[in-house]
């Protein structure tokens, strides 16, 4: 009787041993994320950090070569593939993050341009648009000469226009 009241406080040990190693390692593992503070390497960021995106919000994201770029979203659609988040891609390109206060005047430009260009309108799943944003700039209304794409690409939605599933860095 006694061994078996041993064997069983024994196992009832190593089970509260077990039990507080788990605990301590998901502890540890929660403090890791949080405490992770490079959005642009760390994947687990935007799981963690969704933003409530809104028509007219300006946002930064990473582009190739560690620069920087700024959208505009123009567009928000709930679909059958899921939500849409169209935006206008500026072809401004920053060396550090930008801000409201260091954006400059933000321009698509041409084809023609020496400097680059952008887009007036990309389509892409949210999903995927995610990936590459960084941060919040401001929120500006827009204006309608700014929906021409959006709204052609609209009204075909029903012909097969879809978006885009790829990083917004490897779209631009």
């Amino acid at each position: 009787m006694m061994k078996s009241f041993e064997r069983n406080e024994k196992n009832r040990l190593q089970k509260s041993k077990l039990s507080f190693i788990m605990l301590a390692c998901f502890f540890t593992i929660i403090l890791f994320l949080a405490g992770c503070t490079n959005r642009t390497t760390n994947i687990f960021y935007h799981a963690l950090n969704k933003f409530d995106y809104n028509v007219g919000d300006l946002y930064s994201f990473s582009k190739e070569n560690n620069t920087y770029g700024v959208l505009k979203i123009i567009g928000i659609d709930e679909t059958s593939e899921g939500t849409i988040i169209s935006a206008k891609i500026y072809k401004n390109t920053y060396s550090s993050i930008p801000d409201k206060n260091n954006l400059g005047d933000l321009s698509v430009g041409t084809i023609y341009d020496t400097d680059g260009y952008g887009v007036g309108h990309l389509p892409i799943l949210k999903g995927a648009f995610e990936i590459d944003i960084i941060d919040f700039i401001k929120n500006e209304p827009v204006q309608t000469d700014e929906l021409e794409g959006y709204n052609y690409w609209k009204g075909d939605t029903e012909n097969e226009a879809g978006a885009f599933n790829l990083p917004i860095n490897k779209l631009v």
